[in-house]
């Protein structure tokens, strides 16, 4: 008899798209954000404690560095750093 087991795989690898935040306090001051990358793929950033000028960097494009693991449909990054990118930058 066969079963599905979730598969989890992780690995460092390089990102690339915009911040949105996605949940905010009471207060709506922001407490977690995600990566938008091009296809619709999201990325949720899983230690932002470690990096909470990303907070308040919403709709900037950059290049994300760090272990993404994929579980079913959710990506996380554990984020080790990132680059800001200039409008149009290529």
């Amino acid at each position: 008899m066969a079963h599905s087991t979730s598969t989890k795989q992780s690995h460092k690898g390089v990102i690339r798209g915009v911040i949105v935040p996605e949940q905010w306090d009471d207060h709506f001051k922001v407490t977690g954000v995600h990566v938008a990358c091009p296809g619709e793929r999201e990325v949720r950033i899983v230690n932002l404690t470690s990096f909470p000028a990303l907070k308040s960097l919403a709709q900037s494009e950059a290049i994300f560095t760090g272990i993404i693991k994929k579980s079913g449909l959710l990506e996380t990054i554990q984020l080790e750093s990132f680059t800001l990118l200039e409008k149009g930058e290529d």
